[in-house]
């Protein structure tokens, strides 16, 4: 029994792919962590002890809003210096589907995590708010569609630099009509509460399409100039020049923050919100982010296949985590039990908790993957049962 269980297959992540770039997994994990223990004590911690209007934490609050550029840029970048064509430029139709269909499942498990009833039947009893609840576009949302979107462009392009140049002028609409597409259309009076949510704040979305596409179509853009350096070389090259285009972005930022009010065609926006020189700036933040991580990756030398595993696992980090958090909509967890109620050392115990479970859970995961393929098997099919009998009963 216990052989039958323990059945092998070849391990994945016992060296990291060679087209892989170590480095910019270590960048994404290092956000994921920002992100965790953000999401941690912001929904643990008593406002009167994390006042985000106040120093220090004014600072903290402010470089939340770094973790979703840096994880959307370095993702595009991943994409576009492991994406493979055949002798005439193409990707394959199987490649294509398997990115479609990942993005699928990230949707799907994007809305299951804000289920909005007990089961499939208690559905036609939502009510308006909570269909529009269920509706706001988070991250994993986001990701999917930008996902299909950046994979859609790479099919259709038939040279890497051609999907580098598609994908800067994309990123380029994006930035720069955002403040329109926020401000100046009430999406929801003429398309489905589905569909608009992805264009607009107005009802709760937290990452909608414009601005926050763009950061992975600039992370393809930047992945394929990477790709075409020697991949012995690559890591020299981020370390050597990540920091000369954050200070270019710098400047277009700074410079559009200064100008864009003279601007009379620009409509009046939320300049965290919607503003193209956010958007600038944050992603420079991406690029003096890879160089300093450059500097101290000898610290990341011994734990590559960790690293380069937890980056290729990056959206499981973010399910698991909030579910250990949050709960499900089947069962609460401590940040339902404990909202916004804790001390800050509690808050803080329960971040390094949430942290350390989450990065074990993917450990013990891949493990399991590996190691005892039919135990993973039976795991996943518990599962979709157990998630079959919350929704039908």
């Amino acid at each position: 029994m216990k052989t039958w269980l323990l059945q092998h297959k070849e391990p994945t992540t016992s060296t990291p792919s060679t087209s892989r770039l170590v480095l910019l997994d270590a960048v994404k994990i290092l956000a994921m962590i920002m992100m965790m223990q953000g999401h941690t004590l912001d929904g643990l911690v008593r406002p009167t002890e994390l006042d985000i209007y106040n120093l220090p934490w004014s600072i903290w609050h402010l470089m939340r809003g770094f973790t979703a550029p840096v994880f959307l840029t370095v993702s595009g970048m991943l994409f576009a210096i492991t994406l493979k064509r055949n002798d005439q430029g193409q990707i394959s139709k199987l490649l294509a589907w398997k990115r479609v269909r990942w993005a699928l499942i990230l949707m799907v498990i994007g809305y299951l995590m804000v289920f909005p009833a007990n089961n499939i039947i208690h559905l036609f009893w939502v009510n308006a708010d909570g269909w529009k609840m269920f509706f706001q576009t988070n991250i994993l949302q986001l990701n999917a569609v930008t996902l299909a979107l950046v994979t859609l462009t790479a099919y259709k392009t038939y040279s890497n630099k051609t999907l580098g140049i598609v994908s800067f002028a994309i990123a380029m609409f994006i930035t720069l009509v955002t403040p329109f597409v926020n401000m100046s259309v009430n999406w929801f009076n003429f398309l489905p509460e589905g569909i608009a949510a992805f264009l607009s704040y107005a009802h709760g979305s937290i990452f909608p399409i414009f601005p926050f596409s763009s950061y992975m179509f600039f992370g393809v853009a930047a992945g394929t100039v990477l790709q075409r350096v020697p991949k012995e070389e690559r890591f020299s090259y981020l370390k050597r020049n990540s920091w000369k285009v954050g200070l270019a972005l710098v400047s277009i930022g700074g410079a559009l923050a200064y100008g864009l009010p003279f601007i009379p065609l620009y409509p009046p926006h939320d300049f965290l919100l919607s503003s193209p020189a956010t958007v600038f700036l944050r992603t420079a933040f991406v690029f003096f982010m890879i160089s300093a991580v450059a500097v101290i990756y000898p610290i990341f030398r011994k734990q590559e296949n960790t690293v380069a595993l937890f980056g290729k696992q990056s959206l499981i980090i973010y399910v698991v985590h909030l579910v250990l958090l949050f709960g499900t909509p089947w069962f609460p967890s401590i940040g339902r039990i404990y909202f916004k109620s804790l001390t800050l050392e509690a808050g803080i115990l329960w971040a390094v908790a949430v942290v350390a479970a989450t990065l074990a859970f993917v450990i013990i995961e891949d493990y399991i993957k590996n190691n005892a393929v039919r135990v993973a098997r039976i795991i996943r099919i518990s599962s979709a049962v157990l998630l079959a009998y919350a929704l039908l009963l």
